[in-house]
């Protein structure tokens, strides 16, 4: 997705600096609530990086949902879509078109837990 009110800086592009991490805790803070109000299976966003958007700020980034939600490409395109530039999104001017591909669930396993997977969704 691109943000439209904010521009790309190349101190994006490492994620350890100070700028990155602050910027993506911002950008999660505002829309885990958001994706957590419109799909109750909703378990977090990840974001994986930023780019020069031909609109703004490009944000790279992965949802993650319950194996058990039924949550597509299409449903997150539209929440994206509704939500643009409301106050549940602060606001935020969401430009270019947004992408959205469903990537193969990870395996998780724990000593304590048997093996479950999180089907990811992935954003640009």
């Amino acid at each position: 997705m691109e943000i439209q009110q904010e521009s790309f800086q190349s101190s994006l592009n490492e994620p350890d600096s100070s700028k990155f991490r602050e910027r993506a805790a911002d950008i999660e803070s505002v829309f885990e609530p958001y994706f957590r109000s419109r799909f109750p299976g909703f378990q977090g966003m990840e974001i994986e990086g930023f780019f020069n958007g031909s609109s703004g700020l490009g944000v790279r980034y992965r949802l993650t949902f319950h194996p058990s939600s039924n949550v597509s490409n299409t449903s997150i395109v539209t929440a994206l879509q509704e939500g643009n530039n409301t106050q549940p999104l602060r606001r935020y001017t969401l430009g270019g078109n947004l992408p959205v591909r469903k990537l193969p669930p990870i395996l998780i396993t724990t000593p304590s837990a048997a093996p479950s997977t999180t089907p990811p969704v992935s954003g640009k």
